[in-house]
């Protein structure tokens, strides 16, 4: 690659962005420098020359949905390069390792995408993009965190895929011809979008976690559900729902399509049995499942876009309610449906991530004003799924556990308790989706003010019932 005498900083950020499109062992050629990417130059060469430097160091390229750390990326271009030389007055820079461009759902109408992936890669447009103006209607104790709910949702166009001969690894990894597809992608409209178990060397390239050489071949055709997290029951629930919407059209492709999901560690070779009855209920036979616990080139896979991307940057396809009503009333259908409380406090267990200091006076207060307080995992499917089809009002704790509302009714009230510091917002999401009101509720991070990172996502905190016990009671009682 010859890259002509630009000016300085756009000099620079060429180097920075085009070297990763390259091969290992291609060749990017400055014609001719000035002392900016002279500069640049001479950093990567001394980065290099450091004892012990490692191009696989330094931890994380960013940090939630901030921009990459720039020494970081610095570090990671030097990992880049084998070697530089001049010649006369130009600068050639030899390249080394493989990286993959992380495409996006949004990335997908690109040019460049579109002829790398023409030969292997075939769309139907089920629904166009649109946009979804009329949310759950939103109450804040915090004006200040606002900007963590979105006031309308972008939705890109439904889109489902098959793919020819691409490789899978385990928690949500695909790609093929130096591309990792837009189904490894979780949050895919982050501003900053991240593979937790890729190693990001910029905005837009990743590294495999480690060389797979020549994979396995699965014969057969496949529906991806992998997620990066596939033994969390609240990923199940939301980002991995988000996609179960092509799972009837896949069979219509190919009566004997398995779902493929991955397990976190090679050990394993089950799913868990409470994702095996979910997806049993849904009409998914448990012959039907594929287990990836080992990277994998795959024959045929089938892959949507989804329907549910969390966070401020994300949104919630009203469609999803099919995926979830459709759930809620299979799991029901099993057996008589038992009598559940009307107003329901979803409790978490001690100790865990996000733990409420006074969590036992948060359930006494909301006990006092007529709520039973429960512990959804002490209860079996059917049971679990029947106290939130049947709540009137929920009110809970943030997580895995209050993600059962997607088998709630309509015309239901929902409050939620979490940090400040915890950014997900699946409960209003899912709120919109059925156009209820959403009570948020937030609490100072024990950790806020501890610097970055998943300890402060994760804090634990406290409820403030004296300062904002008007907002609860009004919520309680009413």
């Amino acid at each position: 690659m010859l890259v002509d005498g630009l000016g300085g900083s756009e000099q620079e950020r060429r180097l920075r962005q085009l070297l990763y499109y390259l091969l290992p062992h291609g060749r990017y050629v400055v014609l001719r420098t000035d002392p900016a990417v002279a500069e640049l130059l001479a950093e990567l060469d001394r980065i290099r020359r450091e004892p012990g430097f490692s191009p696989n160091g330094e931890g994380r390229l960013g940090v939630a949905h901030r921009e990459p750390d720039a020494r970081v990326a610095t570090r990671r271009l030097a990992g880049a390069v084998l070697d530089q030389h001049k010649v006369g007055g130009s600068v050639v820079l030899h390249k080394g390792l493989n990286h993959l461009l992380k495409v996006r759902e949004d990335d997908m109408t690109e040019e460049f995408v579109r002829a790398r992936m023409q030969d292997w890669t075939t769309e139907q447009v089920i629904a166009p993009a649109s946009t979804v103006t009329e949310l759950a209607p939103l109450s804040l104790n915090r004006a200040d965190l606002r900007w963590k709910f979105p006031t309308s949702f972008s939705l890109p166009p439904m889109v489902f895929r098959t793919y020819d001969e691409v490789s899978c690894a385990p928690r949500q990894i695909v790609f093929r011809d130096n591309l990792l597809l837009p189904d490894a992608i979780r949050l895919t409209r982050r501003p900053y979008p991240e593979q937790v178990f890729t190693r990001d060397v910029d905005l837009r390239f990743v590294r495999l976690p480690q060389p797979y050489g020549k994979l396995p071949i699965l014969k057969g055709s496949y529906y991806y559900l992998d997620d990066e997290h596939p033994k969390v029951y609240g990923h199940l629930l939301t980002d991995m729902s988000g996609r179960l919407w092509g799972w009837d059209r896949a069979v219509q492709e190919d009566p004997n399509v398995k779902l493929l999901v991955s397990t976190p560690t090679e050990k394993e070779t089950e799913l868990p049995d409470w994702m095996q009855n979910l997806l049993d209920a849904y009409g998914i036979e448990r012959d039907r499942l594929q287990v990836l616990n080992k990277p994998a080139r795959v024959e045929r896979l089938y892959g949507v876009t989804p329907q549910f991307v969390n966070f401020f940057f994300g949104y919630a396809d009203p469609s999803i309610s099919q995926v979830w009503n459709r759930w809620r009333d299979r799991v029901l259908s099993m057996r008589p449906v038992p009598e559940t409380p009307k107003r329901v406090f979803v409790s978490r267990p001690p100790g865990g991530t996000r733990d409420c200091r006074n969590a036992a006076e948060v359930e006494s207060f909301f006990a006092d004003a007529g709520f039973e307080v429960i512990l959804p995992a002490e209860h079996d499917l059917h049971t679990q799924v029947a106290i939130f089809a049947n709540a009137e009002r929920l009110a809970g704790f943030g997580g895995s556990a209050m993600l059962n509302a997607v088998f709630r009714g309509r015309d239901r009230q929902v409050l939620v308790l979490q940090p400040e510091s915890h950014h997900a917002i699946n409960e209003f999401l899912i709120s919109s989706v059925y156009g209820d009101p959403v009570t948020q509720h937030f609490s100072r991070a024990e950790l806020a003010g501890s610097g970055p990172g998943n300890d402060l996502y994760q804090s634990p905190f406290t409820v403030d019932l004296a300062g904002d016990g008007e907002l609860l009671r009004d919520f309680a009682s009413s």
